[in-house]
């Protein structure tokens, strides 16, 4: 039963942390298209 209850403990700290990854990779994702934007915006002008 301890073992089963250490596995279910370990999956969600991976999953926290996949979600923690995910959420900050699309945020620079994010923050670098506009970025990205505005840089082609500014060069039109």
């Amino acid at each position: 039963m301890r073992s089963v209850k250490v596995v279910k403990k370990s999956r969600c700290l991976t999953l926290s942390i996949l979600k923690r990854i995910f959420t900050l990779s699309f945020w620079v994702r994010l923050d670098d298209f506009i970025y990205i934007r505005m840089g082609l915006w500014r060069s039109k002008d």
